[in-house]
């Protein structure tokens, strides 16, 4: 009976700790404003892992039109006819301890993808790509629009 109850107890927190954690990963999803005020992503989880669409942005259509515009610099040609909106761009972050790391950043405005990390500074995302090293890179702070 003891040992049960030992068994149940350790699970318990086990299941607590998870469910914490979970809660504390999931507060990045949502709608963010980009830190030049140009652009709406949504943050969204699929299989575990967080991921980043971009909503709406000031130079979403080619000039003087309402041709929305296209991923005309992607290195990959196949890639080259797709839409700017919507299209996701934030790819395959893990959270880690106050962390959401190990993901990519695609710029489509010159077809180049970084490595990229995001984390909470007051209130904010901040959303730091880089090549190679953290110290060769930048970073942005966005703000929460809506959850």
């Amino acid at each position: 009976m003891k040992k049960c109850f030992i068994t149940f107890l350790i699970l318990f927190v086990y299941i607590s700790i998870d469910a914490n954690n979970e809660i504390e990963a999931d507060k990045i999803l949502g709608t963010w404003l980009t830190y030049k005020k140009d652009g709406k992503v949504e943050i969204f989880k699929s299989g575990g892992k967080y991921y980043g669409r971009l909503l709406w942005a000031t130079d979403l259509y080619e000039k003087g039109s309402q041709v929305l515009k296209k991923d005309v610099l992607n290195p990959n040609p196949k890639l080259r006819n797709r839409l700017i909106q919507n299209f996701v761009f934030m790819n395959d972050f893990e959270y880690n301890d106050g962390v959401w790391e190990n993901g990519k950043i695609y710029d489509a405005s010159t077809g180049k993808e970084y490595d990229c990390y995001m984390n909470f500074v007051n209130g904010k995302i901040a959303i730091s790509a880089f090549v190679g090293l953290h110290i060769f890179g930048r970073t942005e702070e966005w703000v929460r629009i809506s959850n």
